[in-house]
């Protein structure tokens, strides 16, 4: 993105970053943060609407600091009433040098038609040097009246420039500077009258000056500019009216205005995002950890253990040499199957082994383990938002990898080539030791053939007893392999699930959380 060319283009730029940190931190960053971003963007889309070749100045003041009296003073007439007490309505007064597209920026503000005065009417239509200022009078912020008192509130909010009236006697008031002043430190278009310096001589006039520069600079304003008024006497306005026309002339302090205030939330938002640093996202280690828990703990281990005891079992029963599987079962059972005659699609106990319902309590130690490393360096409100999220489908996966393994072909025992090749070879051996027998007795009858029957028989005997312990290592081999890759089937299939239900979601956390950075960087400025 381009290098904006004007602090408008600036201020664009800055207002769609802290759009988009608003967005994003939507019900994750607390809500009087975003509240007050989302106030911010509503004031700017409201005032960058209207002219913004004027500039709104706003007296602001308590009672009997004098600051209708300096508004009089300014637009050369008296409008505002000046007194002890404010008005009962509670409403500000406007005075309007140009009101060319001033209007709907006074409806804006919701100055009440009766209270708006065109200055170069009601005077002269020569050019003025203050043309462009749209300059009011707020009700006294210490009015005994509630009404009041929210009115100041609302159009210190939005006004361009903030002007307050201060008097010698009241200018340290506490409420004055915690309240309003203390508020306004991201904003650098605050004016600080000290009126009715007219009542003091010059030493005094200096020493209160040095002292009220003293206390903006413990509010956070050490550059807030101070002038000395007085609307009935020396120095008179002369030196505010300066600053006045210096704004004005500008035309920058409604985009100063809005700069600053996005400044001032993303400070209040900066406390729940370390520098715009992004997350390191989530460890290996974690990850390892996690899906060996999950793996451990949903018996996918002892399952691939059945499954290779069974294989092993099936194949040495597939692979026996006849007459020694026969001996066997004449001590086991009194039923005379031959191997390899039952079906290969069960396990010897005819029932798959049952997967192990996989334990929360050590998913939840595993879930812990990828939140908390994951988010040790984030702010809060982040480590929750990311624990949140690591189990927020935890019942789902739950489910899912009990799924995984109740579907798990865990009773097919594929028999491959070599078990019937021996079996072959077993039946041959089996062949040749029977025919060497019956060769070899008949030979010792007929005095012809006894010895060629022996070699015949104790060769059979000796191929099958060798067939048999081949067989032996191939059902051996056989399970390993079958296990293994059972269990090396079911710990992708957990991966994967792993990856979608608990490291996706904290990933997409850990994401917004960097983004928010970036985000706040660029709002920065």
């Amino acid at each position: 993105m381009s290098e904006p060319t004007t602090p408008a283009d600036a201020l664009s730029d800055r207002l769609d970053a802290l759009a988009r940190v608003a967005e994003l931190g939507t019900d994750r960053l607390p809500g009087d943060a975003i509240e007050a971003a989302r106030n911010v963007l509503c004031r700017a889309r409201g005032r960058r609407a209207l002219s913004m070749d004027h500039t709104v100045v706003a007296l602001a003041g308590s009672t009997g600091s004098g600051k209708s009296s300096l508004f009089n003073a300014i637009s050369g007439i008296d409008l505002s009433t000046v007194g002890s007490r404010r008005p009962t309505t509670g409403m500000v007064h406007a005075c309007v040098w140009g009101m060319d597209g001033a209007t709907e920026l006074l409806d804006w503000l919701e100055v009440p038609e009766q209270h708006r005065v065109a200055r170069d009417t009601v005077l002269d239509t020569a050019p003025s040097p203050l043309t462009g200022l749209v300059l009011l009078d707020l009700p006294d912020h210490d009015s005994a009246e509630e009404s009041h008192r929210k009115e100041v509130d609302r159009l210190i909010d939005v006004v361009d420039v903030l002007v307050w009236v201060v008097d010698p006697q009241k200018y340290a008031d506490r409420v004055v500077h915690e309240e309003f002043l203390q508020p306004m430190a991201a904003h650098s278009g605050v004016v600080v009258a000290l009126n009715q310096v007219d009542r003091l001589g010059e030493a005094d006039v200096s020493a209160c000056v040095t002292d009220l520069q003293r206390l903006l600079a413990e509010d956070g304003l050490p550059d807030a500019l101070v002038v000395r008024t007085s609307a009935t006497g020396d120095p008179g306005v002369q030196e505010l009216t300066a600053v006045l026309v210096e704004l004005v002339q500008s035309r920058q302090a409604a985009t100063d205005r809005l700069l600053a205030d996005v400044t001032a939330a993303c400070q209040a938002l900066g406390a729940y995002q370390d520098g715009g640093r992004p997350a390191a996202g989530v460890a290996s280690a974690a990850r390892d950890e996690l899906l060996t828990a999950l793996v451990d703990s949903s018996g996918v281990t002892t399952l691939g253990d059945a499954v290779s005891a069974t294989t092993r079992r099936r194949g040495l029963a597939f692979t026996a040499w006849p007459p020694i599987w026969l001996a066997r079962r004449l001590r086991k059972s009194p039923s005379l199957r031959l191997p390899g005659g039952e079906e290969l699609s069960g396990l010897a106990s005819g029932q798959a082994p049952v997967a192990a319902p996989v334990l929360l309590a050590h998913v939840d130690a595993a879930l812990r383990t990828v939140s908390d490393t994951s988010s040790a360096e984030l702010p809060p409100p982040w480590p929750a938002l990311v624990r949140t999220a690591s189990r927020a489908r935890a019942d789902e996966l739950v489910d899912v990898i009990d799924e995984v393994l109740a579907a798990a072909d865990v009773a097919t025992v594929k028999v491959p080539a070599s078990w019937w090749v021996l079996r072959l070879l077993h039946w041959a051996a089996l062949l040749a030791m029977v025919a060497g027998v019956v060769l070899a007795v008949v030979g010792a009858v007929t005095s012809g053939g006894f010895l060629l029957g022996a070699v015949l028989a104790g060769g059979g005997l000796l191929v099958g007893l060798g067939g048999h312990a081949l067989g032996r290592a191939a059902a051996t081999k056989a399970a390993r392999r079958r296990g293994e890759e059972l269990v090396g089937t079911l710990r992708d299939e957990i991966a994967r699930s792993v990856r979608e239900y608990v490291l996706e979601p904290v990933e997409n956390e850990l994401d917004v959380y960097s983004e928010i950075g970036r985000e706040l960087t660029a709002a920065r400025g």
